[in-house]
């Protein structure tokens, strides 16, 4: 049987930012959560709570591979890892942070 949660993939989850404070809301508002950051050591908190953390790096384009691999769905994106001021965010600037590769592999 297929679950019929809606699932949120989250970056930029270290303790204590608000990744993992959105990871919390979104785990207890029953949705299933994929919590991510560059080091899963830096999620401890959200693995007590049962939330499910994986490893990713926005940078590198075989991290976000990998870390795409492991879903079997998607409804929901929050990109957390890094704020720009409004106006910043050029092309340059979105593949900086991986966006452009996040949103052709959330596609296939």
């Amino acid at each position: 049987m297929t679950s019929s949660k809606r699932t949120v993939l989250i970056t930029g989850c270290s303790d204590g930012g608000m990744g993992a404070a959105l990871a919390v809301a979104f785990h207890d508002a029953g949705l299933q959560v994929y919590a991510t950051a560059r080091n899963p050591a830096k999620m401890s908190h959200l693995t007590s709570l049962g939330i499910k953390t994986l490893t990713l790096d926005v940078l590198s384009e075989s991290s976000i591979a990998e870390c795409v691999g492991k879903l079997t769905s998607l409804d929901i994106l929050a990109r957390l890892g890094t704020v720009f001021p409004h106006g910043m965010m050029d092309g340059t600037m979105k593949k900086m942070m991986g966006l452009d590769i996040v949103e052709q592999k959330m596609r296939k």
